[in-house]
């Protein structure tokens, strides 16, 4: 994983580092900790995308209307590759820390 230290990304994995082993300290937590850091860094970047396209809207009203349509018709379509911009869609591809641990054994 590339270095976040110094941006808002690695201030926010770093606390649920830290958060996360004072209240579990064990290792399925950490697989999930770091799951969850790429997760929000996944969804970090795809805001930074929707704020490029929402920049490029609001900069298509001062084109003129030939241009206006086909920029209009590019945006739509770079918008559409992108797929969701949903932090609860991102949240949903987390495996908690109590969804990795299987029992080997069962309970007696």
């Amino acid at each position: 994983m590339a270095s976040t230290s110094g941006c808002a990304v690695g201030v926010m994995g770093s606390c649920l580092s830290f958060c996360c082993e004072r209240l579990f300290g064990v290792p399925e937590d950490a697989q999930s900790r770091e799951q969850l850091s790429e997760v929000i860094q996944k969804w970090s970047a795809a805001m930074s995308i929707e704020s490029f396209f929402r920049e490029a809207e609001e900069r298509l009203a001062g084109v003129e209307t030939d241009r206006r349509q086909a920029l209009s018709s590019r945006l739509d379509l770079a918008r559409s590759m992108m797929g969701t911009l949903d932090p609860l869609e991102f949240l949903e591809l987390w495996v908690a820390p109590d969804e990795r641990y299987t029992r080997q054994y069962p309970e007696d």
